[in-house]
């Protein structure tokens, strides 16, 4: 765990990174520089495998990966290669509601990664960046995600009220529990 400076301002966010294994040196630049970016706006990470020079066996990094994730707050995902962990690690996030922060640098064709590119909902969202402004986007990015956290809560509803959900949400395509925050966000903007 990264020891920050003990500063009330500082956000105190758990952050996931995922991101490929680098294979070059531009690679691990970019993956350094977007991970200092996260670290100099006071986020903090669960588990920081660009810094863990321990080399792991694959049920570990698998274990490690899962055991950071589920601590996060939320996901930071650079998306702009394709990779079938960063992939498997966006969707178990957003599985267990962690809200993920998809990176895709500017200028990467677009069949990378194609698939995460066309699921952004409330909890997945996607931003382009370029490198010398990371620091900006990723500021950005982080506060408008942090906000939306989701607290939990039961409903009890009649089976009236849930066939009515359920109906609602098949014909949308999304879950009960989008389509209850999307009829509550309408009743909040009406109420204004």
């Amino acid at each position: 765990m990264n020891k920050m400076p003990q500063n009330s301002d500082l956000p105190s966010i758990q952050v996931y990174f995922s991101a490929p294994s680098y294979k070059n040196d531009s690679e691990k630049t970019k993956l350094l520089s977007i991970r200092q970016a996260i670290l100099k706006l006071g986020y903090r990470f669960t588990y920081d495998w660009l810094e863990d020079g321990e080399k792991l066996s694959a049920k570990k990094l698998y274990e490690k990966a899962i055991s950071g994730i589920n601590r996060a707050d939320l996901v930071v995902a650079e998306v702009s290669e394709p990779s079938t962990g960063v992939g498997q690690q966006i969707a178990y996030a957003v599985e267990n509601k962690i809200p993920v922060i998809a990176l895709k640098e500017k200028g990467k064709s677009d069949k990378n990664s194609r698939f995460t590119l066309g699921s952004e909902d409330d909890l997945l969202k996607i931003y382009s960046y370029r490198l010398p402004e990371i620091s900006k986007m990723l500021e950005l990015a982080l506060s408008e995600q942090s906000s939306k956290r989701f607290e939990k809560f039961n409903f009890v509803s009649t089976p009236e009220i849930n066939n009515y959900l359920s109906l609602k949400s098949d014909m949308k395509g999304i879950s009960k529990s989008q389509l209850l925050r999307q009829i509550i966000k309408e009743k909040m903007l009406q109420d204004k």
